[in-house]
């Protein structure tokens, strides 16, 4: 099946990673077909960095966000900014290593059980990044994932396309429309699980989570908290962790969950 012209719109929410997004925008234009891209929509949530120049790229459009409330507020931002069929949600901190970007348009078009498709992510090591997909979030996926059992492993180093339970916000394809009927991002995540949240709520809704291998992406990694101390980062994380539990799985579980997360704090400080 053909894909319409001007269906792909591309949402990158950019805060302190504006060194990264020349080379991210670049490319985009390489690796995808121009006739396919309906615009490159830029949430900018830090409002003190300079991006006049790239206003002067075609269908490159910025919109300045007027307080930082997060990676889902501001992707809804730029959805709802977007004109085209599908969206794909792009970190600025990224270059696309493969093309390929019809193949997966065509399995979102023609293939009405999927839902969400997510690619291979690679390191500045070149390395296949870890945590890019991966299997149900539960209570026994974190203790198994703790003590060395990373079952996870298998999908990042798959050479297939296969079903998972979530796949990384850094890079991945929905339809405009199932992305609106869902409510889109859960705003109330201000930063991490806020795509795993996504995805079960896509599943829930019938539909399957694909990670996709042929879609290869670069990906630097932590450029938003370079410059913000590692409690900040840990404290988003544990947050979004209790919200997802809590909104998610079973009281006994979020309990479990907090429980554990003492204990191994306590053995840490005193190892």
């Amino acid at each position: 099946m053909n894909i319409p012209k001007n269906s792909l719109s591309i949402v990158i929410v950019n805060y302190k990673s504006e060194k990264y997004l020349h080379d991210c925008i670049d490319s985009i234009r390489k690796k995808i077909n121009n006739d396919i891209l309906s615009d490159i929509v830029i949430v900018d949530n830090d409002g003190e960095a300079d991006l006049r120049a790239l206003e002067e790229i075609p269908s490159v459009r910025i919109i300045r966000s007027s307080k930082n409330k997060g990676f889902g507020s501001a992707s809804n931002l730029g959805a709802r900014s977007s004109e085209g069929d599908f969206l794909f949600f792009l970190n600025p901190d990224t270059r696309m290593i493969s093309g390929g970007i019809e193949d997966i348009l065509n399995d979102l078009q023609c293939d009405q059980s999927i839902g969400i498709v997510g690619g291979k992510l690679f390191d500045r090591n070149g390395m296949i990044q870890d945590w890019s997909a991966g299997n149900e979030i539960s209570f026994a996926s974190i203790i198994s994932n703790n003590l060395g059992f990373i079952k996870d492993r298998d999908i990042w180093e798959s050479k297939d396309r296969i079903p998972v339970g979530w796949v990384s916000g850094t890079a991945f394809m929905i339809k405009k429309e199932l992305f609106e009927t869902i409510g889109g991002f859960d705003e109330n995540f201000f930063m991490y699980f806020e795509d795993a949240d996504l995805c079960k709520r896509v599943r829930d809704f019938g539909k399957t989570i694909c990670f996709n291998p042929g879609l290869e992406i670069f990906h630097h990694g932590g450029a938003s908290y370079e410059k913000e101390a590692g409690a900040a980062q840990k404290a988003h994380y544990y947050e979004s962790q209790d919200r997802y539990f809590k909104k998610h799985r079973h009281l006994i579980e979020s309990s479990l969950l907090k429980a554990f997360r003492k204990a191994h704090l306590f053995f840490s400080s005193r190892a």
